[in-house]
């Protein structure tokens, strides 16, 4: 729970309300994104810009399936470590669903669509992730 109150005891005997604003479990979990999503954007932007150095556009697109991979597969480190990881999941696909909707320039009823599909890709990845072979 984000914000509860613990009462700590000091040197001189009185106990003093510590607030807690950040868990150690979100701590951890947030960690454990950044250094998936660093790594991630690293490996797939590094054979772009080897192979297709100058190519910013692809580069761009590149780095964005690294971001969406390293959300995605972050929780499959360590699911302990957040409190809902399949949302995470499910919302980060939603959103990469609808950047591509709209990078493409697409209908409504098309970016709709998308936003579900990446939504259902994002829910379920903890059933296909673990299959994901990383170069």
């Amino acid at each position: 729970m984000c914000g509860h109150v613990t009462r700590r005891a000091r040197a001189d005997g009185f106990t003093a309300a510590a607030l807690s604003v950040i868990e150690p479990r979100s701590v951890q979990a947030a960690k454990i994104t950044m250094l998936s999503v660093l790594l991630f954007v690293a490996l797939c932007s590094v054979f772009s810009l080897v192979f297709y150095f100058g190519d910013w556009t692809r580069l761009i697109w590149v780095a964005s399936f690294g971001l969406f991979v390293g959300i995605v597969a972050a929780p499959e480190l360590d699911r302990k470590a957040f409190k809902y990881p399949t949302l995470l999941q499910a919302v980060s696909g939603g959103v990469a669903g609808c950047l591509l909707a709209v990078a493409l320039g697409l209908s409504s009823e098309s970016t709709f669509a998308l936003i579900g599909l990446g939504l259902i890709i994002g829910a379920s990845a903890n059933i296909w992730v673990k299959y994901v072979n990383v170069p």
